[in-house]
């Protein structure tokens, strides 16, 4: 019998700005991923949306640090959050590609 609670769970590790410290990401629900695909495929979404989406997907990580749209914004510019973006897509493929069974 398969078990969701017997698969391994990975983390994005994250250098937090402000502190140094590193956050330990949870892996995405889907629901997240879905909200997070329609962000980035809008023609009409902002940097803000985008910082947005990508703070909620930062703040589910083991420490229960909340990042929010407003200190990634004040934190990284767009060059900066874009890399951030395709590092963790990278690891999301990445994570989802492997077979922690």
């Amino acid at each position: 019998m398969f078990q969701l609670s017997a698969v391994q769970v990975r983390h994005y590790e994250f250098e937090n700005p402000e502190d140094g410290t590193i956050l330990h990401v949870h892996p995405p629900k889907l629901e997240a991923v879905e909200i997070f695909n329609k962000v980035f495929t809008d023609k009409e979404s902002t940097p803000k949306d985008m910082a947005g989406v990508t703070a909620a997907l930062l703040s589910d990580n083991e420490e229960g640090v909340r990042i929010t749209s407003k200190k990634l914004m004040g934190w990284a510019n767009i060059d900066q959050l874009s890399a951030l973006i395709e590092d963790f897509l990278g690891w999301m493929n990445k994570t989802k590609a492997s077979t922690p069974n």
